[in-house]
């Protein structure tokens, strides 16, 4: 969860430093974790990125997915692995999924 609050800042600062997608430094924090970005918090008063919502990429989650399982795969199911959450938010320092 600690690179959700680093994209949160990023956002604020790709904002400030009018980066455009291809120069964008906060979604390097969130794309290879299949999450994306639904909303950003925005400041009513100096229009500042304080936080952002994310939720689960399901396109991107299973564009690598495997149907066929290997020969040599484990049979089973792991029940130590949890699900990924659904969204989360994000503040600069906070995350509350």
């Amino acid at each position: 969860m600690a690179c959700f609050i680093q994209a949160a800042y990023l956002l604020e600062l790709d904002r400030q430093e009018k980066h455009d997608r291809d120069a964008a430094l906060a979604p390097k924090w969130w794309k290879p974790l299949k999450y994306k970005v639904v909303e950003e918090l925005v400041d009513e008063r100096d229009e500042s990125i304080f936080g952002a919502r994310l939720e689960l990429d399901r396109y991107a989650a299973f564009s690598n997915l495997l149907v066929v399982r290997p020969s040599k795969a484990p049979k089973g199911n792991n029940s130590s692995q949890r699900d990924p959450p659904e969204g989360c938010y994000n503040q600069k320092g906070h995350t509350r999924s």
